[in-house]
C-alpha cells in the first residue's frame, strides 16, 4: 500500500506540473502573460458555469420543482466526468512515457496501473467538486429550506 501511495503522489504531482513545465521553457514575459490569460479564461469559464447553474435553479424554482435544477446539474457533472475520463483514459493509461521508468522498478504492474486509475479518478472528483460546490451554495441561497414535521 505504501508503494501505491508513493506512485499516486508521483502521478498527481506530474499531472499538475505539466503546465508549470511548459511555462518554464518560455521566456519570463511570455510565461506571465500566459499565466494571466489562462487565469482569465478559467475565471470566465467558471463564471459562465455559475451563471448557467443559477439560471437553471431559478427556472425550476419558478416552475415549482426546485429540485429539478439540482438534477440537471448532477447529470451534467456526471456526463462531463464520464466524457473526460473516457477521452483521457487511453492516452493516460497506455501511452504514457513513464512506463519505461516505472516497470523496471520492483513494483507490481497492478500497483502501477491502479495508481494511474486512482489519479484519473481524483482528477474527475476534483472537477465534480469544482462544479458541485457552487451548485449547492446557489441552491441553498435561492430555495428556502422546508422543514417537514
Amino acid at each position: 500500500m505504501n508503494k501505491l501511495a508513493i506512485l499516486l503522489k508521483y502521478q498527481l504531482i506530474s499531472i499538475f506540473n505539466k503546465f508549470k513545465y511548459v511555462l518554464l521553457k518560455k521566456k519570463k514575459s511570455k510565461s506571465i502573460s500566459m499565466i494571466l490569460s489562462f487565469a482569465l479564461i478559467s475565471l470566465a469559464i467558471y463564471a459562465f458555469i455559475i451563471v448557467y447553474i443559477f439560471m437553471f435553479i431559478m427556472l425550476f424554482n419558478e416552475g415549482g420543482v426546485p429540485e429539478g435544477g439540482l438534477y440537471i446539474v448532477v447529470v451534467a457533472i456526471t456526463m462531463i466526468s464520464l466524457m473526460s475520463s473516457i477521452t483521457k483514459s487511453n492516452s493516460y493509461l497506455f501511452r504514457m512515457y513513464d512506463y519505461d521508468i516505472l516497470f523496471p522498478l520492483p513494483i507490481d504492474n497492478k500497483t502501477i496501473v491502479s495508481s494511474k486509475i486512482m489519479s484519473l479518478l481524483f482528477e474527475s472528483i476534483g472537477l465534480s467538486i469544482i462544479i458541485g460546490v457552487p451548485t449547492l451554495i446557489i441552491y441553498s441561497l435561492l430555495v428556502p429550506l422546508v422543514w417537514y414535521a
